[in-house]
């Protein structure tokens, strides 16, 4: 069982190797690196699920399927979470280990076609450093106070049925990339910053908190046999995390 942590609570140590995990992966080209993972999102395989019943699901399967990538890598790894609801985040924004520039989590190259290169130099110049030989993931990040309070999660939470859950929550998720501007607010190459998979390990944390408090509401009949695209896996498979090996760490605020 791999336990996933608040990167606020992590030691230096699983912290540091966390990073070397994912500045490694970015030297990786083929279907085990950063890259191959980062497109799949959106650029080069454009798979992601949005505003649709999949969304979380999809994106339950996304994070799966990249952990254990790291872990041949360097180890024993998780994907920590990054608590944006929590009262450190709304005083001192982002976690120092994703915004030193020694840590490998600051920054990722996004290497791109030269048609690809030409459209977001016209489209938009401003969601990546185009400066260097490979552009890079670049952020822009409003106020810190005005990331979504922890009480707006927790309201989330009471959703009755798993519509209006999955609704509410992508409606936060949604917020929490418009608020970095910059590499984090364009779909096609969000998941090449390296703060993507700390903000989707917190919105895939709160779906298994609504689950553990609503235990008889399952998925809507649309997709409970759904293939998730991209994936050896189905909806079924990735309802359960303990199924999957992995679960949250408990003992901290949110």
């Amino acid at each position: 069982m791999h336990i996933r942590q608040n990167i606020d609570t992590m030691s230096d140590a699983s912290i540091a190797k966390y990073q070397s995990a994912i500045t490694r992966a970015v030297t990786i080209n083929d279907n085990r690196g950063y890259r191959h993972f980062a497109g799949m999102h959106g650029w080069s395989q454009n798979l992601c699920k949005h505003h649709v019943m999949l969304f979380l699901p999809w994106h339950r399967a996304y994070l799966y399927m990249f952990e254990p990538s790291l872990r041949d890598i360097a180890g024993d790894v998780a994907l920590p979470w990054w608590d944006w609801s929590s009262a450190d985040s709304h005083e001192h924004g982002l976690p120092e280990a994703f915004t030193s520039s020694q840590g490998g989590l600051a920054s990722a190259p996004v290497p791109l076609d030269p048609q690809t290169l030409q459209a977001v130099q016209q489209q938009v110049p401003w969601a990546l450093d185009l400066g260097g030989a490979v552009p890079r993931t670049i952020r822009d990040p409003d106020p810190a106070g005005s990331l979504p309070m922890a009480a707006a999660v927790e309201d989330v939470l009471d959703a009755p049925t798993y519509a209006d859950f999955t609704t509410r929550l992508e409606d936060i998720h949604d917020g929490i990339h418009g608020w970095f501007k910059g590499t984090m607010s364009i779909v096609p190459f969000a998941a090449f910053d390296p703060i993507f998979w700390a903000h989707h390990t917190m919105i895939d944390r709160p779906w298994y908190k609504w689950q553990m408090r609503h235990p008889g509401v399952g998925v809507p009949a649309e997709i409970a046999n759904s293939a998730l695209e991209g994936f050896p896996l189905t909806v079924p498979q990735v309802l359960d995390i303990a199924t999957l090996g992995y679960d949250y760490a408990t003992g901290v605020v949110s």
